[in-house]
């Protein structure tokens, strides 16, 4: 089994390396695919407090 977060990290680090725009929104957040020029790792703000052993 692998972390959470691990096929989020995994895209972001091959997807420029091959040429790959990707288009990562939040969960439930409207995203407009043209106007989207990078990606923000949102999800590592989410896991933090799991790392840190919070919650």
């Amino acid at each position: 089994m692998h972390a959470w977060d691990s096929p989020a990290e995994t895209l972001l680090a091959l997807g420029p390396k091959r040429g790959v725009q990707l288009v990562m929104p939040r969960l439930g957040e409207p995203v407009e695919p043209a106007r989207v020029d990078r990606v923000t790792p949102w999800w590592r703000a989410v896991d933090a407090p799991q790392r840190a052993g919070v919650g």
